[in-house]
């Protein structure tokens, strides 16, 4: 069987040789351009919620809070009880 009958392993080689031929620096420079897990966690949530990825990063800061169909498409999308996600600032504040 060649590899072209088995295209997983033929995508893998072609890759493979691309990576071979780039030298160490633009190997560097092509990761720093992979999104980090992060990034693709708050592309995920705006995505769900149809919102801006700046006001899911505000949320994130606790700048802005979602409205409550915002906060039922996160639960959704992650999994969880949408109660939990949100509690009130002054639950999580050092001094209350």
């Amino acid at each position: 069987m060649c590899d072209k009958d088995n295209p997983i392993r033929w995508i893998f080689q072609q890759n493979r040789d691309k990576m071979m031929t780039k030298t160490f620096r633009e190997l560097y420079k092509a990761e720093l351009r992979k999104p980090t897990p992060a990034s693709v966690f708050v592309s995920r949530v705006a995505e769900a919620t149809k919102r801006k990825e700046n006001t899911v990063r505000m949320w994130l800061a606790g700048r802005q809070q979602p409205d409550k169909l915002a906060r039922e498409r996160i639960a959704e999308l992650l999994g969880v009880d949408a109660d939990g996600l949100f509690p009130d600032n002054t639950e999580n504040s050092i001094i209350n």
